[in-house]
């Protein structure tokens, strides 16, 4: 037992999910009526949120003899799912301590939300500017910056909460500006740099994205049930980590909007 803390602050969380196949297999699962039912519901709703995402991502292909992504197509899905993950980890890590700092929920929904969706955008624009290759370099900087945020953030927090709101939230959204910003940039990047010859990866990387996109909000907030915020900037800087990985087996050759049809 330990006691609970910024990062973890569920005094009334009991039930690990370490304990469940122990607990399901008892007196064939009598208990469950008596049971912790949060993280029970937010289990089934991972797993059906990912039966569901992954039909609706793959039935409509399937229904309409869409092309297939060929022999290399786990770099395409893999990257795109990871930076969904990364992006929901991050911001649902960064939502709750935010909070902390803001002194309510609603302050950190409202200021971390602004602050991703803006700078995201801007990232974005930016990205235009920037050559692909460079993929590599940005998912690696997120993945150290990630690190970083679930090591000190904290800390942070806690010595800006003797300051005024207004000095609060500002400090809050310069901390969150650099980050959102190149989280911003990946997408983009990681279009130009898949759908090289085949224009239809792009129909797919924004299917992984959204797949990834439902499926990490109950993963999200399993993990900072069981393991706390910091944890989640820890997933994200290894999902950060994957996509990196993944960018250097995407195909090469002209971007398929260059190739001119007959």
């Amino acid at each position: 037992m330990s006691p609970v803390g910024d990062s973890r602050p569920y005094p009334h969380h009991f039930l690990r999910l370490s304990s469940l196949p122990k607990l399901l297999t008892r007196d064939r699962g009598g208990w469950l009526p008596y049971a912790e039912w949060g993280p029970i519901a937010l289990v089934a709703t991972l797993l059906q949120s990912a039966v569901l995402a992954g039909l609706f991502m793959l039935l409509p292909a399937v229904a309409t003899g869409a092309k297939r992504l060929g022999t290399n197509w786990w770099p395409t899905v893999g990257y795109f799912t990871a930076i969904g993950v990364a992006y929901l980890a991050a911001e649902i890590a960064a939502i709750q301590q935010i909070g902390l700092l803001l002194g309510h929920p609603i302050f950190g929904v409202a200021v971390v939300l602004a602050s991703f969706l803006v700078c995201s955008g801007i990232g974005s624009i930016w990205s235009d500017r920037l050559n692909p290759s460079s993929i590599q370099l940005t998912a690696g900087l997120l993945a150290a910056m990630l690190v970083i945020e679930g090591a000190a953030l904290l800390a942070v927090v806690h010595f800006l909460q003797a300051t005024s709101l207004a000095i609060r939230a500002a400090s809050a959204v310069v901390l969150l500006a650099p980050l959102a910003s190149l989280m911003g940039l990946l997408f983009p990047l990681g279009l130009r740099r898949f759908a090289y010859a085949d224009s239809n990866r792009i129909a797919w990387a924004w299917a992984a994205n959204g797949f990834a996109s439902v499926v990490a909000a109950p993963l999200a907030a399993l993990v900072a049930l069981e393991a706390g915020s910091r944890a989640l900037f820890f997933l994200g800087a290894m999902a950060y980590g994957v996509a990196m990985v993944l960018s250097r087996q995407g195909p090469t050759g002209p971007p398929a909007w260059s190739i001119k049809q007959p």
